[in-house]
């Protein structure tokens, strides 16, 4: 059984570069040492990935998680700054 392998964004970005170039995703999974699945996943999820590394959100993370509730953590935080400005302690 094999060690299963992370691999990060800029990782990601060279496989989708040298995949444009012409290289096969068979080649890629070797290339990088992970399987043809998780090639054939970045390859799919090109858009994605390359509006996050134009983000820089996720650099030199290896997975990328993304928040369910975006609304509510902006509200929430919202909340918690107007609290704390007025000197209310919150636990």
């Amino acid at each position: 059984m094999s060690k299963r392998v992370f691999l990060n964004l800029e990782q990601s970005i060279e496989i989708l570069r040298q995949y444009e170039n012409g290289k096969s995703a068979r080649k890629l999974a070797e290339l990088f040492y992970c399987g043809r699945t998780q090639i054939n996943k970045i390859i799919k999820e090109k858009d994605l990935i390359l509006k996050e590394y134009e983000d820089f959100k996720f650099r030199g993370v290896k997975r990328m998680r993304h928040e369910k509730y975006v609304d509510i953590n902006e509200a929430v935080l919202e909340w918690f700054k107007t609290v704390r400005a007025k000197k209310i302690p919150v636990s």
